[in-house]
C-alpha cells in the first residue's frame, strides 16, 4: 500500500533531522529533503487521479539546495487538486538556501581573510550576517541612508567610444589623468557604467576590463552591444584585488580558487555567518514544462524562505517558472538573491503570488514575461496571473538593469493583476509594464511580434522611495503598449487605480531626466491608458525646480495626458475637468492586507518620513535641511511662524501606539521648544521637543490610541514653526510603534 493512502488527505513529512534512506516520510520517521518527497510522489504515481490535496509538511530549519529543485509536468497535481509543499511551523520557518555557512577562513594579510572555494567559478555576490557584500571596487561604495539602493559614489568618464582593431572590437573609456595606476589584473576585472553618455543615466552596463593604457588614461573593454562609453558616464571599476580595502568587500581569484574578504565584523569570519552561493545559477526552485502548452500545474509552495543565490549568467529568479498554470507561491520570504526573486518566463497562466515578502534582490523582484512570438504561439500567452499582498523592497543591489530592475515587471502579458503591494527602496522602478509596439524616436512604426500588454490591472499599491540611482524613469512605468498607428492599439488598455506614489528621488550624481511618479514612455506607444484615484507627491521631477530636466509628477514622452482616461488624479484636473478629491481615495485599503503574515510585517511599526504622502506641509517656507544625522539623511526646516507640518499615516489597526519623533543632534540653529500636537482617538496633547541640544535619534512623546485608516483628526502628529525662541523647527520622521491590542481591535 503506498504511503499516505490510508488517510483521506495524504501527509508526508520532511525534517532537517530526517533521513532519505531510512525514513518513511511519516512524522515519526521523516525524510530529509524536498528532492526525496518529490521523487517519491512521482515514482509512486500518488499525484494521478487525486481525490484530495496532498500535503508535504516541512518542519522548521535550514535545508541546503545544492542543486536546483526542479518540478516537471510529471510532478503536477490532478483533478484540480494540489500538491502542497508547506512550512508546517509557519511562514518563513523553512529556509531553503543556496549556500551553507562557509568556514575555514585564514588570515591573508592585515584585515583581509581568505578561504579556498574552488577554481574557475563566477563569484559576483556573497553575504555576511544576512547582509550583501560588495565586489572590491573603486571608488569604494558608501552607504547613503537617503538612497540605500544607490551604488554611489562613482567616477566620471572624460570621454569614450568604440575602436575596431582587425577582427576585435572594443569599447574604451578615458578617465582623468592619474586617477588609476592599474597594471596587474585578472579576468575578473570589470567596468560597470551608466549608459549613453551621461544622458540618460537609465541603466548599467558591465564589461570586462581588457587592458589599461596608463599613458592615454584609457581603459579598453570587451564590447557590449547596447552602447559605448561616452563623456560624463558614472562608473566604477571592480574585481581587482588591490581595490580590496574596505569592510564588506570581497575579491575572488579564479585561477587559484581563493576568495578574499574584508569582514565587517571584527575577528575571524568563521565566527560569522558567511554565505557564498554554491551554484552559478540564480535558481533554487524551477517549475518548468516540457514545451509551450505542456505545463506543470497545481503545485503550491507555502511559507518557504529562499535565500543566497548567485547573480548567474541568465535572467532568472530564485523561483523560476516556465510553461505553468495554477502554481501558487504563498506567504514565502525570498531574500538575498542574485537576480530576481520570482520569474515567470513564457506560457504562464493563472498563477498566484500572494502574501510574499521579497527583499534585497540583485536586480528585480517579480518578473512575468513572455518571450514567445504571437505568430508562432498565438494561444500561449502569459495571462491571468495575480501578484497580490506582497511587500517588495531593496532592489538593484548588484546591477540596475534598465528594463528589469522593478518590484514587479509585466512584459508582454495580458489580464494580469498586481494589487495590495507595498514596494519601496528600488534603484529604478516600483512597477514596469512593457508591450509589443514602439515608435522609438517618433519615426516609423514597429511591431516586434510579441504578445500584447493589455487589460492588466494595478491597484491598491503604495510605491515609495524608488528611482534612487537612475533617471529617465518613474516609480510607475509603462511603454510599448500601443500607439496611434497600431491597428490593435486601442484595445491594449491597462488600468492603474487606487495608488499612492512618493519619494521618487535619485542620488545627487544622477544628471538625467529627474524621476517622475508615472512615466508612459516611447513616443506615441503608450496611449489610451486608464488611471483613477492616484495621488503623487514628493517627486524629484516635481519638487526640484533647479534640476535641468524637471518635467513633473507625470511624464508622457509624446503620450500626453490628454490621450489617457483619468479620474481623480492629484497632479492636474482629470479628463472630466474635476479637481482631485482626497475623500475618494481608499487610503485604508492601499498597501498590504490584514492577512499578510504577521511575522513578515512591519505594520506594528509605522514610520512616516518627510518624503512620503504620509507627510504634508502648510506654508511655502519649508526647505530641505542640510544637517547630517537625520532619519534617512535629510529633513525639512522652517522659521516661518505660520508654517506647520503634519504626519498622518494609514493605521492598519485601532490600538495604542507609542509615538517617537526624530530629532537632530546638537544643532544650535534649531528651537529649544519645537511645539508638537498629537491628535488621537478622543483628544489631542501638546508636547515640546528641544531640537537644539542632545544626541540625535528617536525621542518618545508618549503612547496614544489611534483609529484605523487615515484620519487627520484622530491619527496625526503636527509640528508648528511658531516657536517661543523664534528659531527653526526641523521636520523629518515620526515613528508609531503598536502596543498591546485594544479590546475589539479593528483592522483595515
Amino acid at each position: 500500500m503506498p504511503l499516505g493512502s490510508a488517510v483521506a488527505v495524504p501527509q508526508f513529512w520532511i525534517s532537517p533531522t530526517g533521513n532519505d534512506t531510512t525514513g518513511t516520510g511519516t512524522q515519526a520517521e521523516p525524510w530529509a529533503t524536498l528532492y526525496k518527497a518529490r521523487d517519491y510522489i512521482r515514482l509512486n504515481h500518488l499525484n494521478v487521479n487525486m481525490s484530495n490535496d496532498l500535503v508535504v509538511n516541512i518542519t522548521a530549519g535550514e535545508y541546503l539546495l545544492a542543486s536546483v529543485l526542479t518540478f516537471v509536468p510529471a510532478d503536477s497535481g490532478s483533478n484540480g487538486h494540489y500538491i502542497i509543499y508547506k512550512a508546517v511551523n509557519g511562514p518563513g520557518s523553512v529556509n531553503l538556501t543556496g549556500s551553507a555557512d562557509v568556514n575555514g577562513w585564514m588570515r591573508s594579510a592585515g584585515t583581509i581573510w581568505r578561504v579556498f572555494v574552488g577554481t574557475n567559478k563566477t563569484v559576483l555576490t556573497m553575504y555576511e550576517n544576512n547582509a550583501r557584500a560588495r565586489l572590491a571596487r573603486s571608488p569604494n561604495y558608501v552607504f547613503n541612508a537617503r538612497y540605500p539602493q544607490a551604488q554611489a559614489p562613482y567616477h566620471l568618464s572624460v570621454t569614450g567610444g568604440v575602436v575596431v582593431a582587425g577582427a576585435v572590437t572594443n569599447d574604451w573609456l578615458q578617465y582623468n589623468p592619474g586617477e588609476f595606476s592599474i597594471s596587474n589584473f585578472t579576468s575578473t576585472a570589470q567596468v560597470v557604467w551608466w549608459t549613453f553618455g551621461g544622458y540618460p543615466d537609465w541603466g548599467m552596463e558591465a564589461s570586462a576590463l581588457v587592458s589599461n593604457d596608463a599613458t592615454a588614461s584609457k581603459f579598453y573593454l570587451s564590447n557590449f552591444p547596447l552602447s559605448a562609453c561616452s563623456s560624463l558616464d558614472r562608473y566604477f571599476v571592480a574585481g581587482i584585488q588591490s581595490f580590496l580595502d574596505a569592510p564588506g568587500e570581497f575579491f575572488y581569484s579564479k585561477p587559484d580558487g581563493w576568495l578574499y574578504y574584508y569582514p565587517r565584523a571584527d575577528g575571524n569570519p568563521d565566527a560569522q555567518d558567511m554565505r557564498i552561493p554554491l551554484s552559478s545559477s540564480p535558481v533554487l526552485i524551477s517549475v518548468i514544462g516540457s514545451a509551450p502548452g505542456i505545463r506543470v500545474h497545481h503545485l503550491k509552495f507555502e511559507g518557504l524562505a529562499l535565500a543566497y543565490t548567485s547573480y548567474g549568467n541568465a535572467n532568472q529568479g530564485a523561483f523560476n517558472l516556465q510553461s505553468t498554470d495554477h502554481i501558487e507561491v504563498r506567504n514565502c520570504h525570498i531574500r538575498h538573491v542574485g537576480r530576481a526573486a520570482i520569474h515567470m518566463n513564457s506560457d504562464n497562466v493563472s498563477n498566484l503570488v500572494y502574501g510574499c515578502w521579497i527583499e534585497h534582490c540583485g536586480v528585480g523582484g517579480i518578473w512575468v514575461r513572455n518571450t514567445l512570438k504571437r505568430a508562432d504561439y498565438p494561444d500561449k500567452k502569459s495571462e491571468f496571473n495575480i501578484i497580490s499582498n506582497c511587500k517588495i523592497h531593496d532592489l538593484g543591489e548588484v546591477f540596475t538593469a534598465a528594463t528589469l530592475t522593478a518590484g514587479v515587471l509585466l512584459f508582454d502579458t495580458s489580464d494580469c493583476e498586481v494589487s495590495y503591494c507595498d514596494i519601496f527602496n528600488s534603484s529604478r522602478y516600483a512597477i514596469s509594464l512593457r508591450g509589443h509596439w514602439s515608435t522609438q524616436n517618433g519615426t516609423g512604426h514597429e511591431d516586434n511580434g510579441m504578445h500584447f500588454a493589455k487589460n492588466n490591472t494595478f491597484k491598491y499599491i503604495r510605491a515609495t522611495d524608488c528611482m534612487q540611482d537612475s533617471g529617465d524613469g518613474a516609480s510607475m512605468h509603462a511603454a510599448h503598449c500601443n500607439g496611434s498607428g497600431d491597428p490593435l492599439g486601442r484595445d491594449n488598455i491597462n488600468y492603474w487605480k487606487n495608488i499612492l506614489i512618493s519619494g521618487a528621488y535619485a542620488e545627487t550624481s544622477m544628471h538625467d531626466w529627474a524621476p517622475n511618479g508615472i512615466f508612459f514612455d516611447h513616443p506615441r506607444s503608450c496611449l489610451y491608458q486608464n488611471m483613477s484615484n492616484i495621488q503623487i507627491g514628493w517627486i524629484q521631477g516635481q519638487k526640484d525646480t533647479n534640476h535641468p530636466r524637471n518635467i513633473g509628477p507625470y511624464r508622457g514622452n509624446n503620450n500626453p495626458l490628454t490621450n489617457q482616461a483619468t479620474s481623480n488624479i492629484s497632479w492636474t484636473n482629470d479628463s472630466s475637468g474635476n479637481v482631485f478629491n482626497e475623500s475618494l481615495m481608499p487610503y485604508s485599503k492601499i498597501g498590504l492586507k490584514p492577512d499578510f503574515p504577521f511575522s513578515y510585517d512591519s505594520r506594528e511599526t509605522l514610520i512616516a518620513d518627510d518624503h512620503t504622502l504620509d507627510y504634508e506641509e502648510s506654508g511655502a517656507a519649508w526647505v530641505d535641511a542640510t544637517i547630517g544625522g537625520l532619519f534617512k539623511g535629510d529633513g525639512r526646516y522652517s522659521t516661518n511662524g505660520s508654517a506647520s507640518a503634519a504626519w498622518c499615516p494609514v493605521f492598519p489597526f485601532m490600538r495604542n501606539y507609542e509615538v517617537s519623533v526624530w530629532k537632530m543632534g546638537n544643532n544650535t540653529n534649531a528651537s529649544a521648544s519645537a511645539p508638537y500636537t498629537i491628535c488621537y482617538q478622543g483628544g489631542s496633547t501638546n508636547v515640546t521637543i528641544n531640537q537644539q541640544t542632545g544626541a540625535g535619534g528617536w525621542v518618545s512623546v508618549g503612547t496614544y490610541p489611534f483609529a484605523a485608516g487615515r484620519d487627520a483628526a484622530n491619527g496625526a502628529v503636527k509640528l508648528f514653526a511658531n516657536t517661543a525662541d523664534g528659531k527653526a523647527v526641523c521636520a523629518d520622521a515620526v515613528k508609531f510603534t503598536a502596543m498591546a491590542p485594544l479590546s475589539g481591535d479593528q483592522t483595515k
